[in-house]
This record gives C-alpha cells, structure tokens and sequence, in this order.
C-alpha cells in the first residue's frame, strides 16, 4: 500500500476497487484482518454486514464509524469499526478493533428483542409507508411536500435495512464472492438450456452493457437451470435488463429494497418484450410450487427476489431480480 500519514496508527486500511476486490492494506490490516489481494472484502463479514459494505459500493453513501463483525480464523469474531473513503474508482477502508468494547453475547442478545415475525409486521408497516409516500412525491406538484415525500422515502428505506439486519443475526456470510455477468454465463450456458428445454433453439435478448451481479457463477448457472425446468418443453424467449425498481414494486412484489437490479425473464413463446411490460402484468400469488421452490432459494442466496406472472397473450413468465453491480470503469 502506498504511503500515507496513517501508515504507523494501530488502524487497519484496506484499499478495493468498487467491487470490493482487495488491492492494497498496511501492515495493521494484514496482522489483524488475514486478508488477502484479489480476494472480496465482504466476504470476510457476517452476511448482514457484508451487505452494509455492498450497498456502499452500490450507492454514493459511504460509512463512518459503523461498528461490523469480521470472521476470523477459529470461529472468532472481531468487532470492526468501519470508515470508508472514495477515492476515484478505489474506495479506501479503515477498520479499528473494538472488540474490547463490544460484548458480542450481550449484543446479540439485546438484538434479539426483536422476534423474525415482529420484523415481517414492520416491514409491512415500512411498506404502506413506502408507498404512500411515493405516490404522493409523484402527483404533488408541491415542492416542499415532494421534499418532504423524499425525505419520509429515505428514512424508510433505512428502517426497512435495519429491520432486516435484526431478522438476520447471528449468521454468518453465506454471500456469493465473485462478480458474474448474467448474460455472459447465459450464453455460455445457451446450449445446455436447449437441451433442459427440449427445443432447438433459445431466443435471448440483452440491450445492456453490464449486467453483473454478485454471485457464485455455479449458483447462478443452477439457478438458471430451475429457470429452464419451469419451462421444461414449452418455446422460450430469455430477456435481460437493467432497471431501476422503485420502493413500492420492490417491497410489495419481490420483498427487497428499491433500486437497481438485472432482471432476467423467461417468458413462453413469442412476445414483444419491453421493461414496462413485465413491470406492469398481472403477478401471480404462488411462489411455492414444486418447480420454483430451487429457484426461489437459489435467488434468495444472491439477495434477489422472484415472481411469476402472465404476459398480455395469457403466456407464463418468470422474472429474477437480481441486484446490480456497476462495471468497473477502464483506467
């Protein structure tokens, strides 16, 4: 790592690409955190925490002083207090050691207060709120009260990550540690879904540039595997997009937070396919059927959500949400 004024303060600095592949850290951390270069950052956290550093990458909003849980050697668990710092196209990030300030049985316990089912009840709170306050930053012609509808969307949001956090402690990461390109793989892969479909021929269709995510490239390939046996003997057309999800289609329909994912819709026979189509058809209600149910755990796994719905021609279509990961700029 290059040298800085901090090189010699017991604070470990790691320095990753915006995907979170490490690429430089100071003695400190290499004592203290074992990392590794070209590995992922979020994999050495507690999967809630791991999100925390993701979401960082995925938005402008950076974290200061926010206390994680790093997975060390032996089942070992230190409390890291985390800054972040962007720097061009590298995001620089120190972790102090608090674990001498944090009792991590006293702090799960206080934690779990908040029962899994309590969660669900205020996540259905955060969502009415959600939405309200959506349609009401869309037909006010107000500004203060489009302002103030943003503002109450913010919050919100945060409330909906925290909730989830309290729904989730305790285990440990189970995040994917690579970045995929799910049209990529899918065409990689096009062959072989022939062959789970029984057709000839597979019609896939991708305007975007990126469509990265993270993900293991063996989950996802099973995952869209479950996508081809849904479909099994049926002519299929594979449609890929990025879209920003707004607050209320995310949690309402795929049970996520708002904002950008890779959608990838197997949809039966010939359909001329836009992004507001598949935002805008009728979902179905059943998401447990004997062939979704790999496919609904799989994408769960990737922090994804799933749905079902019929096309305009009364056709089946499964869409995949899958959150979005920015290409990492040349140069």
């Amino acid at each position: 790592m290059e040298s800085t004024a901090y090189q010699n303060l017991p604070i470990s600095f790691v320095t990753t690409d915006m995907q979170g592949k490490v690429l430089h850290f100071n003695p400190w951390a290499s004592q203290l955190l074992n990392v590794e270069v070209n590995e992922f950052i979020q994999t050495y956290f507690f999967e809630e925490d791991a999100r925390v550093l993701i979401e960082t990458m995925q938005s402008s909003e950076l974290i200061f002083g926010e206390v994680l849980r790093f997975e060390c050697s032996h089942d070992s668990v230190l409390h890291m207090r985390c800054t972040s710092i962007r720097e061009g196209n590298h995001l620089t990030w120190m972790f102090e050691h608090v674990s001498d300030l944090v009792s991590l049985k006293e702090r799960l316990d206080s934690l779990k207060v908040l029962p899994r089912t309590f969660g669900h009840e205020i996540n259905n709170f955060l969502t009415v709120i959600g939405s309200a306050a959506e349609s009401i930053q869309t037909e006010s012609s107000n500004d203060w009260v489009r302002e103030d509808a943003e503002s109450i969307l913010i919050m919100t949001q945060r409330a909906a990550t925290l909730t989830r956090q309290f729904m989730s402690l305790g285990r440990k990461s189970l995040l994917p540690r690579e970045v995929v390109d799910v049209h990529h793989l899918v065409l990689t892969h096009q062959e072989s879904l022939q062959r789970l479909l029984g057709v000839d021929s597979l019609s896939i269709q991708c305007t975007e540039e990126s469509t990265q995510v993270f993900a293991s490239e063996w989950g996802l390939r099973n995952t869209l595997i479950h996508m081809a046996m849904a479909f099994q003997y049926a002519t299929v057309n594979v449609h890929i997009d990025v879209e920003l999800i707004n607050y209320h289609f995310a949690n309402k329909v795929i049970g996520q937070p708002a904002g950008e994912y890779v959608m990838v819709t197997f949809c039966e026979e010939h359909f001329d396919y836009t992004t507001e189509t598949i935002l805008s058809t009728r979902f179905l209600a059943s998401l447990n059927s004997h062939e979704l149910q790999g496919l609904w755990e799989g994408v769960t796994r990737f922090r994804g959500g799933l749905c079902t719905h019929r096309l305009s021609n009364k056709s089946k279509a499964v869409t995949i949400f899958l959150p979005w990961v920015r290409m990492q700029p040349i140069g």
